[in-house]
């Protein structure tokens, strides 16, 4: 019979969570080390000083506030990360899935914001509007308006008038060949 070395049980479990622990260290974060490049690097901007600041914008190195804000005005930089930027697969993490989860979520909220926000709403005004183009149908007048946003229509300030029972126009009459315009309300 050979003779095969018997390994207990336990030290088995020992060698094989051994064996993972060497296996899991040579991966290392990219993220790490990245404060040991920005000190080993030089201001882009004076170019004298060792950078402290990294723009996250453009990724320019910076040494001070004053560097920083003449880097802005020279380069018309934001300083503001653009959070929609391309990443490959390669270079994505665990930050950029935390950091596109987070703009899902912003996006989220600013929706929702917008869907309960009263003062965009505002039913009263389709009412009246509504109740502007039943009042002129009656009286054998087309009214005709313009979508919200337009200029011409903020302009416009045609009223229907409840105690004289008429609408108040706001007339503007353009004359091309001269030039010329008129306006009535």
């Amino acid at each position: 019979m050979d003779a095969a070395p018997i390994k207990e049980e336990g030290s088995l479990k020992s060698e094989a969570m051994e064996d993972a622990k060497v296996k899991e260290e040579p991966q290392m974060n990219p993220r790490v080390g990245s404060k040991r490049k920005l000190a080993l690097s030089r201001c882009e901007t004076c170019g004298t000083e060792e950078a402290k600041y990294r723009c996250p914008r453009c990724m320019r190195f910076s040494c001070s506030l004053p560097c920083v804000k003449k880097h802005k005005a020279d380069l018309t930089c934001s300083g503001v990360r653009d959070k929609t930027a391309y990443v490959s697969l390669q270079q994505f993490t665990e930050m950029n899935l935390l950091s596109d989860y987070r703009f899902l979520e912003d996006v989220a909220r600013t929706a929702d914001k917008v869907s309960r926000d009263t003062f965009l709403k505002r039913p009263k005004r389709k009412k009246y509007l509504f109740f502007m183009k039943n009042r002129a149908r009656k009286q054998g007048i087309y009214l005709r308006l313009l979508p919200n946003g337009f200029s011409k229509r903020k302009e416009n300030s045609t009223v229907f008038d409840h105690r004289k029972q008429q609408f108040c126009w706001h007339v503007k009459l353009q004359f091309p060949q001269s030039q010329a315009e008129y306006i009535e309300k």
